[in-house]
C-alpha cells in the first residue's frame, strides 16, 4: 500500500532496440503496449530555452524549448532510462533513472522520483 494517495493514472511505454536498424547501422528503437500505473503527482514544469546565436544556448538546435519535469511514484514504480510516459496531457521521455528516496537508514520508504522531459520547437 502507498504512503500517499496515488491520485493521478499515468501510462508507461516501455522501450526496446531493435530488431529493425537505421541507415547507420544502430538498432532503432521502438516502445511497447502502455502499461498503466498510478502515481502521485507531477511537479512543476522547469524549461531552458535554446535560441541559435545567442550565448545562453543550453541544447542543441535552433529555438528548441527543453520542458523538464519530476514525476513522484510510489515503490515500485516501474520505469527505465527512455521509456515514455503519457499523462497530464502530455508524452515525455525518462532521461535518467528514478531517484529512490526509501535507502535512509529510518524505514520511510515514501516512494520515487522519476525525471521526464518533454521537448518543443
Amino acid at each position: 500500500m502507498a504512503l500517499f494517495p496515488l491520485r493521478y493514472s499515468v501510462e508507461v511505454l516501455p522501450v526496446a532496440d531493435g530488431p529493425e536498424r537505421d541507415g547507420r547501422g544502430a538498432l532503432k528503437r521502438t516502445w511497447g503496449p502502455p502499461i498503466a500505473q498510478r502515481v502521485y503527482g507531477l511537479g512543476p514544469a522547469q524549461s531552458q530555452r535554446s535560441v541559435m546565436g545567442t550565448g545562453e544556448a543550453k541544447t542543441v538546435g535552433p529555438n528548441r524549448l527543453v520542458i523538464t519535469h519530476e514525476l513522484y511514484v510510489p515503490p515500485g514504480f516501474g520505469c527505465k532510462p527512455f521509456d515514455r510516459v503519457r499523462g497530464f496531457g502530455w508524452q515525455f521521455e525518462v532521461f535518467d533513472w528514478p531517484q529512490d528516496f526509501g535507502t535512509g537508514p529510518f524505514a520511510f520508504t515514501p516512494g520515487l522520483v522519476v525525471h521526464l522531459r518533454r521537448v518543443e520547437g
